[in-house]
């Protein structure tokens, strides 16, 4: 039998991130023949599969000690539970010696395999940063979706890279349950609004906000924004750019959700806004379609793979003024033609027809079965 070790950061610190949510799908789909183990900094907010072992080594929440835990500790911990590989999201350990595997589940290690820019880091940041791009050369498998294969990274070294159908958590497919009221309950969610869940970088939210000054005119006071997923410290920096622009009770955050609160979420919004690039797994993208809700976002190469034609998609072209108003513009011809939004709706039904859970579980028992051997 196959152990592998999962990098658990995200299900701690940042319980409603694309790479925690890809690790709670990963772990739900654990195919026969695999133990899965998941490395804890923390208590994990969300509660795990009973088939899932879960090792804690408590640590802070801070660059510094996650820079420690994915060079140190995880390594440590591997060693100590027998793993044969060990699956990370957002960087790998470089004079580890194991078997590693990775998924890009993080928008910064996104744009740094696609060879962009990310923004100002911290000098620990940084490191973390270059280590973990590092032990990625000399790791076992960089795991891909299949509907991304006409953009796949450029990756450097000779790491190899395993294909795999693309995947989302059940709980958000629409074969699942309508929304659960008790799990809304508590939250005051207005009857209609709009949802983002990306990016917490200052440059992200800008343009987030920039855009929705264009769009709250019009919708905003029925349609408010609702952010879900940020941390304490990007939920500050929200705030304080919504206030900045005049946007107070017009966009406001939600607190880290339990999964069937934030699939309720998901089916209870109007549509989705993403003015920004995905990241290959835990996409909110994917979530959208399996939920059959009309996105707007930025036409990239990732996210046009993705949705293709079940979204409204503007062009990054001009300024960024212009990029904001047309996102805005966007926005309210979603909300406002109802044809617009239907059309949407319906090709995301249909885009989200090719996520089947025990296909991906057979294709991932498979590629750790090679790896591990």
């Amino acid at each position: 039998m196959a152990r592998v070790l999962y990098d658990g950061w995200d299900l701690v610190y940042r319980p409603n991130s694309p790479a925690a949510l890809h690790l709670l799908t990963l772990l739900e789909a654990s195919p026969a023949g695999v133990q899965a183990l998941a490395a804890l900094p923390g208590e994990a907010h969300h509660p795990l599969p009973p088939n899932c072992i879960a090792a804690q080594d408590a640590v802070p929440d801070t660059p510094r000690s996650r820079l420690g835990w994915e060079q140190r500790r995880l390594p440590r911990l591997a060693k100590r539970l027998d793993a044969d590989l060990v699956h990370s999201f957002s960087g790998a350990a470089l004079f580890s010696g194991l078997r590693q595997v990775y998924s890009p589940a993080d928008l910064a290690l996104s744009d740094r395999l696609a060879g962009q820019e990310h923004g100002w880091r911290g000098f620990a940041e940084r490191l973390r940063e270059a280590l973990g791009e590092g032990g990625l050369r000399h790791g076992s498998a960089l795991f891909w979706p299949q509907d991304l294969q006409r953009v796949s990274p450029e990756r450097r070294g000779a790491l190899p890279l395993v294909s795999l159908p693309a995947a989302v958590h059940p709980e958000f497919l629409s074969a699942a349950p309508p929304p659960n009221g008790r799990a809304l309950a508590t939250l005051d969610l207005p009857e209609t609004f709009v949802l983002y869940q990306g990016s917490e970088r200052e440059a992200s939210l800008k343009r987030l906000l920039g855009a929705w000054t264009w769009a709250a005119g019009p919708i905003g006071e029925y349609y408010p924004l609702l952010a879900v997923g940020l941390s304490a410290a990007g939920c500050e920096r929200f705030a304080a750019l919504a206030a900045e622009l005049g946007l107070e009770g017009r966009a406001r955050c939600l607190p880290a959700l339990s999964l069937p609160a934030l699939a309720a979420v998901y089916r209870a919004s109007s549509a989705i806004f993403h003015p920004e690039a995905s990241p290959a797994w835990g996409s909110p993208l994917r979530r959208a379609l399996a939920c059959g809700k009309p996105l707007v976002g930025l036409d990239e190469p990732l996210s046009d793979a993705i949705l293709g034609e079940a979204a409204y998609l503007v062009k990054p072209g001009g300024t960024e003024t212009e990029r904001c108003r047309a996102l805005g513009a966007a926005l309210i011809t979603v909300i406002v033609e109802e044809s617009v939004a239907q059309s949407l709706s319906t090709a995301a039904r249909r885009r989200a027809e090719q996520y089947n859970p025990e296909r991906f579980s057979a294709a991932l028992g498979m590629a750790y079965q090679n790896l591990a051997s």
